[in-house]
């Protein structure tokens, strides 16, 4: 590949037709384009972006920059089953060694969502929880650092339990040091939980080079959680933060979940978003809640796939209807006289608001819909 000025690609060349003024570049990576790259395309034709498509766009006018990765290094093709079995032998052999990753940093959603415990509804939202994480190279201990600071030398010392259970899962004893920061403090209902056990383990399968599916992470999480907690409370939080966007996940009686994506056009996600309004209340105490007997968890989730269909339609004054159903539903089994249920009372009388819900089992957070 043949950069100009501003990194602008001037031409594409096989190795043999370099000149000696040239820099040798290869073309490799990862593209980003523009959805109408995909015009140039010729349908039923195989193509090469490098050899057919981007030197048609080229010849055309149309403008291609690149991005020059300075770090050097043996660069080989992977392209057949022979150059991958080549690979495969000069790192064996040691011609080429692979580098060890460094700090990895992970960012995954807090959520907002209501419905049952089989059936729920809900969205990412833009405040996040970040992970770091890197293997330590002077010592065998593990240092982790969260609302507060742990260094041990043994797994079977670490106190937080979803990073000594994250850790063991990977078959990770020693030699790593975790930290977190998040947006939104813990304890409120917004998925925290969910939100650092799929940065951990996605932190964590990175530096083994083992990149996973979102389900896999998702479910590797929920796994970690319930056998921690022995509970099915909160299973889908691992998928919203997996996911992110605006979903609905579903377990069946078998234990499988499945995930269902609302796709928007960007003007009613800018209706629905203009609309919703998240109030942190500043409470951290959970209010007393009675566990929800079956049929109250049945209602919930039909709540739940009701406020899914009225979403995906668009629908939206539905959907602040359902979430005052919701809200009612709910307020059954924590009473009328807590902070947080003045609060929705006010905002229903003087506030204009259709409905509203609390953000997961905590008072934390409000979620209102006008």
């Amino acid at each position: 590949m043949v950069l100009g000025p501003a990194n602008r690609i001037a031409a594409f060349r096989e190795g043999s037709v370099f000149t000696q003024e040239d820099r040798f570049l290869v073309n490799a990576g990862a593209y980003v384009l523009d959805p109408t790259v995909l015009d140039w395309i010729e349908p039923e034709v195989v193509q090469d972006f490098g050899r057919d498509v981007f030197p048609r766009m080229l010849a055309a006018g149309r403008r291609l920059a690149g991005h020059v990765m300075e770090a050097g290094g043996y660069c080989v093709a992977l392209d057949t089953p022979e150059s991958v079995a080549m690979g495969r032998a000069l790192v064996d052999r040691g011609s080429v060694r692979l580098t060890e990753p460094g700090m990895i940093v992970t960012r995954t959603p807090f959520r907002v969502a209501f419905g049952g415990v089989r059936f729920a509804f809900g969205m990412a939202i833009s405040h996040y929880m970040y992970v770091m994480v890197n293997r330590r190279v002077i010592d065998r201990k593990i240092i982790l650092h969260y609302s507060q600071s742990e260094t041990v030398d043994r797994l079977e010392d670490i106190r937080h339990d979803l990073v000594r259970e994250a850790l063991r899962t990977q078959g990770l004893r020693d030699s790593i040091e975790m930290a977190s920061i998040a947006d939104l403090p813990a304890g409120t209902g917004i998925g925290s939980s969910g939100a650092f056990l799929v940065g951990l383990l996605l932190a964590l399968h990175h530096q083994r080079r083992d990149y996973v599916t979102s389900d896999r992470l998702a479910e590797e999480a929920g796994r970690i959680e319930r056998d921690i907690w022995k509970t099915e409370s909160g299973r889908q939080d691992p998928y919203f933060a997996a996911f992110g966007g605006v979903a609905a996940i579903e377990t069946d009686n078998e234990g499988r979940t499945g995930v269902h994506r609302v796709n928007l056009s960007s003007d009613s996600l800018a209706d629905l978003v203009a609309n919703t309004h998240l109030y942190y209340t500043g409470l951290r105490q959970r209010p007393d809640r009675t566990p929800a007997k079956p049929d109250d968890q049945e209602r919930l989730a039909d709540l739940g796939r009701e406020a899914f269909e009225a979403v995906r339609q668009a629908d939206f004054d539905r959907w602040g209807a359902l979430l005052d159903e919701h809200w009612r539903a709910t307020r059954s089994s924590t009473g009328d006289a807590t902070p947080v249920h003045r609060i929705y009372d006010e905002a229903r009388t003087h506030g204009h608001v259709l409905g509203g819900s609390l953000v997961g089992e905590g008072p934390g957070f409000l979620l209102l819909y006008c």
